[in-house]
């Protein structure tokens, strides 16, 4: 089982305005969602409650990238298994062991940059797109 935290917009009024767009306009897009993304990222991999020994769960906190599709645009941090196998335990808790929920944690703390983040990424699309 893979735990993963997705942002996701509905933005089909946008979307729409945006296929006819150019490239750059999905460019700034993606450039913002990477923006938003990174100290999220960044913070659940500082910010735990395990003991750091090889840095796998570090690594196992990933980000799966943006996308951007007909649905909306999306980007996903991921707490990936292949990478620590126990990555999910350390989240969520197992045996007597309490959950360390830091990738929850650390969207709630940068929730308000977030979305600062990607208003100003749509502003700079909207106006490339000349909307």
């Amino acid at each position: 089982m893979s735990l993963s935290l997705t942002v996701k917009i509905d933005t089909a009024k946008l979307l729409a305005a945006l296929q006819a767009a150019p490239k750059a306009v999905k460019r700034e897009l993606r450039i913002a969602q990477g923006k938003a993304m990174t100290p999220v990222q960044k913070e659940a991999r500082g910010k735990h409650r395990y003991t750091t020994r090889s840095g796998a769960a570090e690594s196992a906190t990933g980000d799966k990238g943006p996308t951007i599709s007909k649905g909306g645009f999306s980007s996903t941090l991921a707490l990936e298994p292949g990478i620590a196998i126990y990555i999910n335990r350390l989240h969520e808790g197992w045996g007597k062991r309490p959950p360390d929920r830091f990738l929850y944690r650390a969207f709630e703390n940068q929730e308000n940059q977030i979305v600062a983040t990607l208003e100003e990424g749509l502003r700079k699309a909207l106006a490339k797109a000349g909307l």
